[in-house]
């Protein structure tokens, strides 16, 4: 498995194939308004970790098209997770 370069909340490297959870995490984006916005992530919250050569960088498998607006905000929130170690390793390759 390639090593990322990213890790989790534990400092712990994480590799191509790792799952990582997102639980726990709330993200927040007022670009929609006065309101804030955003998402809530919790137990069900475990995704792969592949290279994404659409945007030649690290994502989360998650099953979800970045073919609108709302999509790619909720992709842009849930990969910034990873990026931003905040995520944890739930199973390791």
């Amino acid at each position: 498995m390639n090593k990322t370069g990213l890790f989790d909340k534990n400092n712990i490297e994480i590799a191509e194939g790792d799952f990582v959870s997102l639980n726990g995490n709330m993200t927040t984006d007022d670009s929609l308004g006065a309101l804030p916005n955003g998402w809530f992530f919790d137990e069900k919250d475990i995704y792969e970790v592949y290279f994404d050569k659409r945007i030649n960088n690290w994502s989360l498998k998650m099953n979800i098209e970045p073919d609108d607006a709302y999509n790619c905000k909720y992709l842009n929130h849930a990969v910034s997770l990873l990026h931003d170690k905040l995520t944890l390793i739930v199973n390791k390759k």
